[in-house]
């Protein structure tokens, strides 16, 4: 392919003579941009398939291509956008703008080696929509200044609001946690506390700095401490083993308390084993138990030995009840017989 300049020359009457040019080859030249094109369409293609919206912004002229993506995403026909940096601009939350633009800044200058901004942006409807945006610039002027930023929007939307609801999940659950009445904690698989609760921590009369990444056998008593590393070896073992148990704890000042601990195997936000478990103090409802057991074993005794007493009260009365008995009955006989003459 070829690529003609000519100008044409006079005679001294002003009569056309002809043509004096240059033809240059331009076929490379023509090859290199269809491929170009070709590569910009293909490009476009595969970012516009996958939902996002392209821009291409002139930072000299403030001229900004949107796709046709771009302006679907916030509810407008192609035709209803102009390629202006206003229409992006005048659509960005207030509350955010700020950082939106500290963020470009930053690319601009060179600080960050691209632009990516989380932020809402208004659409036609006026609901907004969180939208992941970023951009590179991929041209400059000739004394170095960005000239050309190409870049995209993803509409993270849901991705946000299913983030928020895990967020204030987490939060109900925590404060759920933090407020029961029973101590929660959770032990990695080195034995060690990685999360511990406000009540597990008055239990044991320890901070959360101190438990959390303590041993958690170190709170048990030596019977108790055994009775563990066998539950868990049976456990390893695929046994089938009660969730809950009683058990001795160790207090930061000595103190032994009685408690009731159940546990589970949960997995952590990676993917871990941990074992998340209860533990609830005792000591109190097992002292009132010796109390009222020993009060029932006294009971008891006393009953028996108002038993034995009565038998022997009985016993000892019906004797001479007998007797009495006797003389009466001979009383009685005597009585009752006709006095004989002698």
């Amino acid at each position: 392919m070829l690529e003609t300049n000519g100008v044409p020359f006079f005679d001294v009457n002003g009569r056309l003579l002809g043509y004096r040019g240059i033809d240059r080859n331009i076929t490379e030249r023509k090859q290199a941009e269809e491929a170009l094109r070709e590569s910009e369409a293909r490009w476009q293609f595969a970012l516009e398939g996958s939902g996002d919206g392209v821009w291409d912004w002139n930072t000299q002229t403030n001229q900004v291509y949107y796709s046709r993506q771009w302006k679907a995403m916030f509810g407008f026909e192609e035709h209803a956008i102009e390629d202006t940096l206003a229409e992006w601009d005048t659509r960005i939350h207030p509350d955010d703008r700020d950082y939106v633009y500290d963020e470009l800044r930053k690319h601009l200058e060179g600080e960050t080696p691209v632009y990516v901004s989380e932020h809402r942006m208004r659409c036609k409807d006026g609901v907004y929509k969180w939208i992941l945006d970023r951009g590179q610039v991929i041209e400059w002027t000739r004394d170095g200044k960005p000239l050309r930023v190409i870049g995209t929007h993803s509409d993270i939307t849901r991705r946000k609001q299913a983030a928020e609801a895990l967020r204030e999940s987490e939060e109900k659950f925590r404060s759920i946690v933090e407020n029961a009445l029973v101590g929660i904690f959770m032990i990695d698989d080195a034995y060690h506390f990685a999360y511990v609760n406000d009540e597990l921590c008055r239990i044991l009369q320890y901070s959360s700095e101190g438990l959390v990444g303590m041993d958690f056998r170190n709170v048990l008593s030596d019977e108790s401490r055994a009775f563990v590393a066998d539950y868990y070896i049976r456990r390893r073992r695929g046994e089938q083993l009660p969730s809950r148990y009683e058990l001795s704890v160790l207090r930061q000042d000595g103190q032994v308390r009685r408690a009731e601990m159940s546990v589970t195997v949960v997995r952590d936000a990676a993917g871990r084993l941990r074992t998340m478990g209860q533990l609830v103090d005792i000591t109190e409802r097992k002292q009132a138990e010796s109390v009222r057991e020993a009060l029932i074993a006294e009971l008891e005794a006393k009953n028996a030995e108002l038993e034995r007493f009565t038998y022997t009260v009985s016993h000892d009365l019906k004797s001479p009840l007998i007797t009495i008995g006797g003389f009466v009955g001979l009383s009685l006989i005597h009585i009752s017989e006709p006095t004989r003459p002698y």
